[in-house]
């Protein structure tokens, strides 16, 4: 982690904006409106103080946020806000949703930092289940990939848990996805790529990528992350 007095010194040189997480390290979506406003307002109150500035960017903790607490989000004075939904930002994309490419101790070697500073967008649209907080599990997933995009057929998707999952199309861009069995894990990501129609031959093509992080809430958190008070 890096001191304040180094984030002093990132912000002294113009090198960087600043976001934050909240106060505490929590499970958002299974908290109050009032609790995680209070988490919110220490932690802008604390850059403020030691950073003197208002910070632009919020990260959703664990990647996991549903309506609600997206709309409260964007009540503040944030330019927007990150999930953990792997993809890359597109134009027209909300704001208060957007995807990231996390790198870790686990997911950051070169080869995965190189694939992914590569990536393209995959842009969807009419994205079921609207609501990243499932309600039902398992739930119907489904999106409409841009239409400038002409050849789905290397379309590929794949789940955290279970790998490479079948595809219906419904015309031609409209992907549906029919889970037969319901999520063991709280979260569950969905990958979707697809190789770039511009690539040259002879060499690696770029991917374009479009992610989904889906929550079930009435999961606990197996992964051993609890609320880090």
């Amino acid at each position: 982690r890096m001191t304040w007095e180094q984030l002093k010194k990132i912000k002294t040189d113009g090198l960087a904006d600043f976001g934050i997480l909240p106060a505490s390290y929590v499970h958002m979506i299974d908290r109050t409106a009032t609790q995680n406003a209070a988490l919110i307002n220490r932690a802008v109150a604390r850059a403020r103080e030691m950073l003197g500035v208002a910070p632009a960017f919020f990260a959703y903790p664990y990647g996991e946020f549903d309506g609600a607490l997206k709309k409260q989000i964007a009540g503040y004075d944030f330019k927007a806000a990150f999930g953990e939904q792997s993809g890359v930002v597109y134009h027209g994309e909300d704001m208060m949703e957007l995807p990231r490419f996390v790198m870790t101790q686990e997911y950051g070697d070169i080869d995965r930092f190189t694939l992914t500073a590569n990536a393209l967008p995959l842009p969807a649209s009419d994205i079921v289940p609207a609501d990243p907080a499932i309600k039902n599990n398992p739930p119907d997933i489904g999106f409409t990939v841009t239409s400038a995009l002409h050849d789905l057929s290397k379309l590929s998707c794949f789940a955290s848990d279970t790998g490479k999952l079948p595809l219906t199309r419904l015309d031609e861009n409209r992907i549906e996805i029919r889970l037969k069995q319901p999520f063991t894990d709280r979260r569950t990501r969905i990958n979707c790529t697809l190789p770039d129609e511009t690539f040259t031959p002879g060499r690696s093509p770029d991917w374009r990528w479009f992610g989904m992080l889906l929550t079930a809430p009435g999961i606990a958190d197996s992964s051993g992350n609890a609320d880090d008070q």
